[in-house]
């Protein structure tokens, strides 16, 4: 499956090794925060877009 991490702090990390190891593709990742996340200070329509255009089949919310 693919997934879009939207929070990508320790557990959003932690989210995205388990997903790996269990043969899932991470396809985009969202925070505000951690610089190594594809999209950074984004708003809530870049997200959108951003998530959409991934080809993401599922997402995993994981912030504040």
């Amino acid at each position: 499956m693919k997934i879009a991490l939207v929070g990508f702090g320790k557990m959003g990390h932690m989210i995205k090794d388990a997903a790996i190891e269990l043969g899932h593709e991470v396809c985009v990742t969202v925070d505000s925060f951690a610089p190594d996340a594809d999209v950074k200070n984004a708003s809530a329509d870049d997200i959108v877009r951003a998530v959409k255009s991934s080809g993401a089949q599922g997402v995993i919310e994981f912030t504040a």
